[in-house]
């Protein structure tokens, strides 16, 4: 039985004691919808970014990794049609239902259900994955915040007479000179009117914004920015971003490249 530590997860001390309990593992068995079932040590990933569980002498394929990230949802119980459905068939009991729990991933399209040993282990995931769930939705919100900022840099610095909004070819120059990214003139022309709202040829600080995310879209910048980011290798076109002291390090190798 997993030993689950406390009640109360407003600490440090409790909530890495929690972490380093599902780092160590546990035994959870996996229902799927047809009746079978697969007992396996299931763990957390040394770095906390995605649970899995040990292979299998019998089982030749790669473990299947469960993002955190990717994680929707999490049901306690027999909260899902599969329990439903296995609990109709006599394939798992009703006093279970205190040790299942179920895991809802990739936009609700997939999910995974489990039968621990006990309501404490059953509870020691809940709780763990939960913190880990909240953690990525306060980094995601406050990468978005970032990011949004240091465009507002790159805008401020552009804007040279001080009128809040950038032309055409200020925009052009800026991407061409400060971030080295040359644009067919009818990408940018049609990326630039998608986002022109007023049609006057000047953007505000909102539609920069706009344009710089319609920009992160283009595979060249992607690959662009992917030298510059740290794991950007890993980091797909919908989710890259640059740090603060990465857009400083980005800016001055590309001027320095500029300047030779």
């Amino acid at each position: 039985m997993v030993k689950l530590v406390g009640l109360m997860m407003n600490t440090d001390d409790c909530l890495t004691e929690i972490l380093n309990q599902l780092k160590s593992g546990a035994v959870l068995v996996k229902y799927k919808s047809n009746g079978k079932k697969f007992s396996r040590r299931f763990f957390l990933d040394e770095y906390e970014d995605f649970i899995s569980y040990e292979r299998s002498s019998k089982i030749f394929h790669k473990p299947h990794i469960y993002y955190i990230k990717d994680i929707d949802e999490i049901r306690t119980g027999f909260h899902a049609q599969t329990f439903d459905r296995l609990i109709k068939r006599g394939i798992i009991k009703q006093n279970n239902q205190n040790c299942a729990f179920s895991i809802l991933y990739d936009n609700h399209r997939k999910e995974e259900h489990f039968i621990a040993s006990d309501m404490n282990t059953r509870n020691l995931w809940v709780k763990g994955l939960q913190y880990l769930m909240n953690q990525y939705a306060q980094k995601g919100q406050y990468q978005l915040i970032r990011e949004e900022n240091w465009i507002l840099e790159l805008f401020h610095s552009a804007d040279k007479n001080h009128s809040n909004t950038l032309s055409k070819h200020e925009c052009r120059h800026l991407f061409a000179n400060s971030l080295n990214v040359k644009i067919p003139d009818h990408i940018f022309e049609d990326m630039f009117n998608k986002v022109d709202k007023t049609d006057k040829g000047i953007l505000t600080s909102v539609e920069f914004v706009d344009l710089f995310n319609l920009l992160i879209r283009r595979k060249d910048l992607y690959e662009i920015m992917k030298k510059h980011v740290k794991n950007g290798y890993k980091q797909t076109m919908e989710n890259i971003y640059m740090n603060r002291n990465e857009l400083f390090e980005f800016l001055q190798q590309t001027q320095n490249q500029n300047a030779s």
